[in-house]
């Protein structure tokens, strides 16, 4: 659902537990800066980087960056860019991705860009290398490289994906779907990548869909779903280019981060 101006100060609330409410804001057709008002997520998740066998992850995507006290928040903004540079390297050359060097530093970049609450990926035996385990990285990404172009989910190689984030035993412990989403978006914003695919993190879940509550994987198909209706709406509109459900999911993010004068969580 489209709520139009003057949106209501808890969008959640105006559609019944489970369906997306979302303000029809002034869409833009691209992905904007993420507009990060707080800077302690991102300066923790950087000190807890530095002190794995990631390091150089972090002189690879901000080599001008000491410590994590010297973190702007245009930083979160290079990252991102610098890492979706590599994403699209990597893409172009094409399988068998597990084997590429930059691999790693992508996948502890994007955890990285997500902030603090990814930190268990990196704290238990084994670190980030067993959370995110190559092989499955690498077949992770050809699954979303050979989705069928135009099928949405839950068709198309939907469902081998959904069994690796979320299967028994777990192919990416301590990933849930907020971070594991985060994945899923990044690459599928590659070039050539027939999808793309929104990140379902709680700021979004708990705004747009249900308050008070952690998103879990039963909810993104329908998230996904919805969002994607949405988007075909504001597409058709006399004078709108077309966006993505990537582009549409930044730009709610960015509405329902804390700036003055905004709604307040």
């Amino acid at each position: 659902m489209l709520i139009p101006v003057p949106y209501p100060s808890h969008v959640a609330f105006v559609c019944p537990h489970g369906n997306l409410a979302i303000p029809d804001l002034p869409w833009v057709p691209r992905v904007p800066p993420l507009a990060l008002q707080r800077m302690a997520s991102f300066r923790a998740m950087f000190t807890v980087v530095s002190r794995t066998a990631y390091a150089a992850t972090l002189t690879r995507y901000l080599p001008n960056v000491a410590t994590s006290a010297n973190l702007i928040p245009e930083d979160i903004n290079l990252l991102e860019i610098r890492v979706m540079n590599d994403i699209n390297a990597v893409v172009a050359g094409g399988p068998p991705y597990h084997i590429h060097p930059l691999l790693p530093h992508i996948g502890a970049g994007i955890h990285l860009w997500g902030g603090r609450m990814g930190r268990m990926a990196f704290g238990g035996p084994g670190g980030f290398a067993v959370c995110c385990p190559l092989a499955d990285y690498g077949a992770l990404i050809d699954l979303l490289m050979t989705h069928p172009v135009g099928v949405a989910l839950p068709g198309g190689n939907w469902p081998q994906i959904f069994n690796m984030v979320n299967g028994v035993p777990h192919t990416f412990p301590h990933i849930g779907v907020s971070f594991m989403t985060k994945h899923l978006s990044f690459w599928s914003r590659a070039s050539n990548s027939p999808i793309r695919l929104p990140i379902l993190d709680k700021v979004v879940y708990n705004t747009f869909i249900r308050p008070n509550r952690v998103p879990r994987w039963v909810d993104y198909v329908p998230y996904v779903t919805q969002l994607n209706a949405d988007r075909v709406i504001v597409s058709e509109r006399p004078g709108q280019r077309s966006i993505t459900l990537s582009e549409m999911e930044r730009q709610l993010f960015n509405w329902a981060n804390p700036v003055p004068n905004s709604w307040v969580r």
